[in-house]
């Protein structure tokens, strides 16, 4: 499949996403401060969402879910923060499914 030439971007358009995206690196930050770090608490939620629905979720999906919360708050409108934290959400559950893949690998390791 041929992909036609696609032009870089501008550099002040390169500056406003990594500027948004340090933005979302930042709240991270400043909640894992606030709070716990991010695997951490949402490994917290997805306790108390499994035992209210009783099902299970893990920290992924309540990352997700998360994330799905602000892009609903975003129908409503254009806010800024409800967009960074959807980003910053999406960031965690990427990362907290890796953890996700790692321990699970473990797991297998450890039982053969």
């Amino acid at each position: 499949m041929n992909y036609p030439f696609i032009e870089p971007l501008p550099p002040d358009e390169n500056k406003k996403i990594q500027d948004f995206f340090d933005r979302c690196t930042d709240l991270i930050r400043e909640r894992a401060s606030t709070y716990a770090p991010p695997a951490i608490s949402l490994g917290k939620i997805a306790v108390y969402w499994s035992e209210y629905i009783g099902a299970e979720i893990r920290p992924y999906d309540a990352a997700i879910m998360m994330a799905l919360l602000k892009i609903a708050r975003l129908s409503q409108g254009h806010h800024q923060d409800s967009l960074e934290d959807a980003a910053a959400y999406l960031s965690i559950a990427n990362l907290v499914k890796e953890d996700d893949k790692n321990a699970s690998d473990c797991d297998k390791k450890q039982s053969l």
